[in-house]
C-alpha cells in the first residue's frame, strides 16, 4: 500500500474515533434550553406560606387568631445540568391607626401590627431534559415566623406563630426557546408536604398556645390554587 495512503487513512480513521468519544462524552443536556441556562441566575417566586396572626376583626378573646400568607421571592441557581439550588425570602409588615373626631374629642386606636418572615430553601434536580423542557424533582423546606399585636383597653393582644414545612415537588419547567427566548421559563408542580405549626396567643396575663401537624399534596380544593401554589415564571440572567 502507498505509504502517503496509509498515513492519510490511518489518520481519518483516528479523526473519526476521536469525535464518536467526544460525541459519547457530551451530556444529553448539550444543545438544550436548559443547558444554556447552567451557571446563570434566575429571579423566580415561590408557593405562598400561611402563618398565624391576629384576627383584625376579632371580638371574642377566644377567636383571636388568623391567617395570613408570605409569598417568598428569590431565585435558582444551576450549578450543572443535573442539579440547582433555590433560595427565598418572604416578608410582610402591617400597621397603622384610626381616628375618630367627636366635636372636640379626637379618638384614636390603633390597628393590630403585624411582621412575618419566611425563608425557602430547595434541591432541583433534572431528570431528564428535552429541548424546551426539563422534568424535576424538588426537595424542599419553608421556615416561618410571625407576630402580631395590638392594644385593646388595658389589656395586650399578642399572637406569635411558628412554621416549618418539609416535603418535595415533582413537574416541568417548560422555556421559551420555541420564541427564541430560552431565558424565560414555565414551571408546573404538584407536591406534598409534613408541616409543622405552632401558634400561641396572649391577652393581658392569659396565654395559651395551640400546635397541629399535617401531612398532605400541595392541589388545594380551589380551582385558582393550582395556578397561586404550583405555577412559577423563571427568569434567568
Amino acid at each position: 500500500m502507498n505509504p502517503t495512503l496509509l498515513r492519510r487513512t490511518t489518520l481519518a480513521l483516528t479523526l473519526a474515533a476521536s469525535t464518536a468519544s467526544a460525541q459519547q462524552a457530551a451530556p444529553a443536556s448539550s444543545g438544550t434550553d436548559h443547558a444554556a441556562v447552567v451557571g446563570h441566575w434566575g429571579a423566580t417566586w415561590f408557593a405562598p406560606v400561611s402563618l398565624a396572626t391576629l384576627n383584625g376583626n376579632f371580638q371574642n378573646a377566644n377567636q383571636i387568631i388568623g391567617q395570613t400568607t408570605v409569598t417568598p421571592i428569590g431565585a435558582r441557581y444551576w450549578a450543572n445540568a443535573g442539579m440547582g439550588y433555590d433560595l427565598g425570602v418572604g416578608l410582610l409588615y402591617s400597621g397603622g391607626s384610626s381616628e375618630v373626631k367627636a366635636g372636640a374629642t379626637t379618638t384614636t386606636t390603633d390597628a393590630p401590627s403585624a411582621f412575618g418572615l419566611v425563608l425557602h430553601g430547595g434541591l432541583p434536580i433534572a431528570l431528564s431534559t428535552g429541548k424546551h423542557y426539563s422534568f424535576l424533582v424538588i426537595p424542599e423546606a419553608n421556615l416561618g415566623f410571625a407576630s402580631s399585636s395590638v392594644k385593646r383597653g388595658n389589656d395586650d393582644v399578642s399572637v406569635s406563630a411558628f412554621r416549618l414545612d418539609l416535603g418535595a415537588r415533582a413537574g416541568a419547567e417548560v422555556h421559551f426557546g420555541f420564541m427564541d427566548l430560552p431565558q424565560l421559563s414555565l414551571q408546573a408542580t404538584v407536591g406534598a408536604a409534613l408541616a409543622f405549626d405552632r401558634a400561641g396567643q396572649k391577652v393581658g396575663d392569659n396565654e395559651d398556645s395551640v400546635s397541629a401537624t399535617t401531612l398532605g399534596t400541595s392541589v388545594q380544593n380551589e380551582p385558582w390554587s393550582i395556578f397561586r401554589s404550583n405555577v412559577a415564571a423563571i427568569y434567568y440572567f
